[in-house]
């Protein structure tokens, strides 16, 4: 069972922390219309946890707890927690990708490198945030970029593990249409379950996980949490031979070895109850998210930012009991009720 729902974000996602919200409450409210809503009941309310990089900021707590009371998410979590971690400015970076023949220039600016290259930033975030779950439970990583399509999505991420399984990350691979390099194009992204309920997991696996990410990030820069282990993978399979590595290769001495990598991976999980469309140019017409929604193996959630104004007028229509496509009266109501939503977000 998830026991916390962890949302890693900064005072610059305020906008679309609050869409994620929105979209929860009308989730809710999508759920209470329906017939069989007492089937739809969570047995169990997750704890919501959000963590900013940030120092304290009681302005942002406010607003968090204002947004939280407004759209009634006390009938989603048990409650909301907000930690800022204060990570060091000098270590809250984050550069998605270097441009040819900058790479030098850019190093000479920053210095000394960050521990965790130059996606410092959510790195530390999501291992300084990952310590703060319950370990009573599983916990969902939900970045604000991942709605929910499916009312009862909490009840469907649930049910997404049978008891018993060993794993260690349950989520998504990437789904779209641009084509990842190969030595990645498997990694689950980060958005997705992970098993903090195991002491394995929280006292052996991520310790080791932060340690052998470091070593890499010294070499190669740009490495970020969710891919460590399937560059370690395809690095040390290349490259078994460890006593005649060039200094491009130097991490992969301070990495664990192949065989524990790939039991590590084997216990990495692909789930259909997540959808991951990660990439800018992914987005989905409403029919298509109409069509996930009723898909035989359920989707409870996309991680899709390029999708999310497609999600929260699907969302919208849904909550006033509308079907997407029904008329032009209902997609008239759908843009009044998004400019309500705007202006409520204005107002905060």
């Amino acid at each position: 069972m998830i026991s916390t729902v962890l949302v890693p974000t900064t005072s610059k996602e305020l906008a679309d922390l609050s869409r994620l919200f929105f979209a929860w409450h009308a989730c809710e409210r999508i759920k209470a219309s329906c017939q069989n809503h007492l089937k739809l009941k969570t047995r169990l309310q997750p704890r919501l946890l959000l963590t900013f990089p940030s120092p304290q900021d009681e302005k942002i707590t406010r607003y968090v707890k204002n947004l939280f009371a407004i759209y009634v998410l006390d009938e989603v979590f048990s409650g909301v927690d907000i930690s800022f971690l204060a990570i060091s400015p000098a270590d809250d970076i984050y550069i998605k990708s270097i441009p040819f023949g900058s790479r030098i220039p850019l190093l000479k600016r920053i210095k000394p490198l960050p521990q965790f290259g130059l996606k410092s930033g959510p790195n530390l975030q999501f291992f300084e945030s990952i310590k703060l779950c319950d370990t009573s439970g599983l916990t969902l990583l939900n970045e604000t970029d991942m709605l929910p399509i499916a009312p009862n999505w909490i009840e469907i991420c649930n049910e997404a593990i049978p008891s018993g399984v060993d794993f260690l990350v349950a989520g998504a691979t990437y789904l779209g249409n641009q084509d990842l390099p190969a030595r990645i194009a498997m990694h689950l992204n980060g958005n997705a379950l992970y098993n903090t309920s195991s002491q394995y997991f929280m006292e052996e696996y991520l310790p080791l996980w932060r340690q052998s990410l470091a070593n890499m990030c010294k070499y190669k820069l740009n490495a970020a949490y969710d891919i460590w282990l399937d560059l370690a993978i395809s690095h040390s399979s290349e490259h078994r031979d460890r006593d005649r590595l060039g200094k491009r290769f130097l991490w992969l001495n301070n990495q664990p070895p192949l065989d524990d990598l790939i039991e590590f991976k084997s216990k990495m999980k692909i789930i259909p109850e997540i959808y991951n469309l990660s990439a800018s140019s992914d987005s989905l017409s409403q029919d298509q998210i109409t069509r996930l929604s009723e898909d035989p193996a359920p989707k409870a959630l996309i991680h899709s930012r390029a999708s999310i104004p497609g999600i929260l007028s699907y969302l919208l229509l849904r909550s006033r009991g509308i079907l997407p496509g029904s008329s032009l009266d209902a997609l008239a109501a759908s843009i009044d009720g998004i400019k309500g939503f705007e202006s409520t977000l204005a107002m905060l």
